[in-house]
């Protein structure tokens, strides 16, 4: 599974609009009495997730971008059509699904 910068910047943008609007609902902090604390929501648990898979992964500026240079500047990088097909298919259902949680 990849993870895009545009994925990872479009969940954390979905992420502050909701903070946004719930600290417009109650724009007045709790007072803690007995010290600080930290609860973070479930969507925080889920925007800290995705944002460490996205840190994991293999920085795509390296080997595979640099071979693939190599192969389309001698005329020899030739992938299978299917391969491209289901990479576009991939990348339009993605979108598709941040778009439609964009618009909730």
């Amino acid at each position: 599974m990849m993870i895009s910068r545009a994925q990872a910047n479009q969940v954390l943008k979905v992420y502050l609009e909701r903070v946004n609007q719930r600290r417009q609902a109650d724009p007045e902090p709790a007072e803690v009495k007995e010290g600080d604390r930290v609860r973070l929501s479930e969507d925080a648990r889920r925007v800290a997730h995705w944002v460490k898979l996205a840190k994991a992964l293999p920085d795509a500026g390296s080997e595979r971008v640099a071979r693939v240079r190599d192969a389309l500047a001698r005329g020899t990088y030739n992938p299978s059509s299917s391969d491209v097909a289901a990479k576009i298919i991939e990348r339009l259902v993605t979108d598709r699904a941040l778009g439609e949680q964009e618009r909730r």
